[in-house]
């Protein structure tokens, strides 16, 4: 039997992540932090009032087998030297929470932008936490989500109000980077069968059912709401290198050079020898849109 502790569990993808575990027979509990509101009960879960500055001590929860590292500060609203700074502390302080419960097995929520040529802040500190992870002497999986979307989310969640409100999108680079964004429910089946299933692959990469153009994601989320969109390309090179000088003066922006990055360059992956060992079929992307919005 599986006991597990998760950090983020509050968050978009935790909870997720979390009502796919306790749905498992095989595990027995599940550990997870919260700091101010318990966002829902379920028998297998613990919730533990901390953060991640302030992990518990878990002696009551006897042997923790597993421990899945999902919070991260993200590329919204803060300053890269905080995003950098704080994604590898908490690592590090999971990685040392981890060794004191005697847990077997860490898996390590990453980014499919930890493979950006162009890496920001963000996809930096993926990097490094996958290096600290990997060095830390424990049994490791690493996951890399693609682009994720569902209720509650900020990305594509911007990306729609843009769309309803603005008579032109504006869209960084020429449009044909390809995107193949991940609904939030299959994300969470997928990284629990492989987290519980798995023996073989020490890294995955998780995405949605096809890859398309950003330009033709942007259309179909546009016709999920009735509308014809007009779009205009930005040129990359300026906005990238004007975003990535804003950021040294360590201001908190609305937009990341990092992002800018991601919209211009391929972050797929052939999904189908993933989605025939694990028997998950993934979410028709317009679909899902017209249900969302």
């Amino acid at each position: 039997m599986e006991t597990i502790f998760v950090t983020g569990g509050t968050g978009f993808i935790g909870r997720c992540l979390l009502q796919e575990l306790v749905s498992r027979p095989e595990v027995s509990a599940v550990w997870s932090l919260y700091r101010s509101e318990i966002p829902f009960t379920h028998e297998k879960i613990h919730w533990v009032k901390g953060d991640m500055d302030h992990l518990p001590e878990l002696s009551s929860a006897g042997k923790i087998t597993k421990v899945i590292h999902c919070a991260a500060l993200q590329n919204r609203g803060v300053t890269q030297k905080k995003i950098y700074a704080d994604n590898i502390r908490w690592t590090e302080n999971v990685i040392a929470f981890s060794k004191r419960c005697g847990v077997e097995e860490f898996i390590l929520f990453s980014s499919i932008n930890a493979r950006l040529k162009r890496c920001g802040a963000y996809a930096k500190s993926k990097r490094r936490c996958e290096q600290l992870v990997r060095e830390s002497g424990f049994s490791v999986k690493i996951l890399r989500p693609a682009l994720v979307y569902g209720p509650g989310e900020n990305g594509l969640t911007s990306l729609m109000g843009y769309i309803k409100c603005l008579p032109a999108v504006p869209v960084f680079g020429n449009g044909r980077a390809k995107e193949q964004p991940i609904y939030v429910s299959d994300l969470a089946k997928l990284a629990v069968c492989y987290i519980l299933d798995d023996e073989g692959s020490a890294m995955v990469e998780l995405c949605g059912e096809k890859p398309m153009e950003y330009d033709a994601m942007v259309r179909i989320m546009a016709s999920a709401v009735g509308k014809n969109v007009r779009i205009i390309h930005l040129p990359f090179a300026p906005f990238y290198y004007g975003f990535q000088m804003l950021e040294k003066l360590n201001l908190p922006l609305p937009i990341s050079s990092e992002q800018v990055a991601h919209i211009a360059e391929d972050l797929v992956t052939d999904m189908q020898p993933v989605c025939e060992r694990y028997r998950v079929t993934l979410s028709d992307f317009s679909e899902k849109m017209k249900e969302l919005y």
